[in-house]
């Protein structure tokens, strides 16, 4: 199949080595502070001239659980937010607020949100967890208004995906994807048009755009350059999509990312 034009100019072909990729992430994944998180509070964290104000509470009781199978009776809202904390609702915090602030600027990251919309982080991850799987992990669901940052804040790369995903919250082609086809069953194999393979591209770089201007001014204060900032957007995180929409150009079945 030949590319659109949009789709010749916008793929990402440039990848980073795993040597590349894991020198990244221990720059990008150096905790700012040492600090824990509680079942709620307020964090206050100042780091030269960058303060950093977090305030955090329990997530709705009516979350918790004892056994998996009591998911099963919550609503269908409930049950979706439990499955993106991956059945491990007890160690999520709801995000009440999140400011950045430097010596010239100050930014209220959860005044950004649109109205209706709630942030998860989990509480935990450990050193030994970080080492063993140090990748970001963040998503926005626009299907009940919630962004879960399955990462403590504690770091640039965990505060960079928190933008990243606030960043689909706020972006108009993101809720286009629920209009894509999904497979009825295991075995279903589901095809993307070119169309709609441009949509998932724009919801992703739409969203890299929005965290990238955010976050820039705080780069330095976090300790990151811009360099490192562009090299995860385009050369890991846009460049997995883009070989996904590659092989489906070369026919292969549409597999969510």
């Amino acid at each position: 199949m030949e590319k659109s034009k949009y789709l010749q100019n916008k793929l990402e072909s440039k990848t980073l080595s795993k040597d590349e990729l894991s020198e990244l992430y221990s720059r990008l994944n150096k905790p700012i502070a040492d600090f824990e998180i509680l079942d709620q509070g307020d964090i206050t964290i100042e780091k030269d001239d960058l303060m950093i104000k977090l305030s955090y509470s329990p997530v709705p009781a009516d979350l918790h659980f004892e056994k998996v199978k009591e998911v099963l009776d919550f609503p269908k809202d409930k049950q979706r937010l439990v499955e993106l904390m991956r059945l491990s609702s007890k160690e999520f915090r709801s995000l009440d607020s999140f400011i950045l602030q430097n010596k010239d600027l100050q930014l209220d990251i959860t005044s950004l949100l649109p109205e209706g919309v709630r942030v998860f982080f989990r509480s935990l991850p450990n050193e030994s967890k970080r080492e063993k799987d140090p990748k970001p992990s963040g998503l926005f669901d626009p299907t009940i208004n919630v962004v879960v940052v399955r990462n403590n804040l504690a770091t640039p790369l965990d505060i960079i995906v928190l933008m990243h995903e606030i960043g689909h919250a706020n972006d108009e082609v993101t809720p286009k994807i629920l209009d894509f086809p999904r497979p009825k069953g295991p075995d279903d194999k589901v095809f993307l048009t070119q169309e709609q393979m441009e949509i998932r591209l724009k919801s992703e770089r739409n969203a890299w755009a929005f965290a990238i201007k955010k976050i820039k001014p705080f780069l330095s204060d976090l300790g990151i350059t811009t360099e490192d900032l562009d090299m995860f957007a385009h050369n890991f995180a846009l460049h997995i999509y883009s070989e996904e929409i590659n092989k489906m150009l070369s026919g292969k079945p549409y597999i969510e990312v």
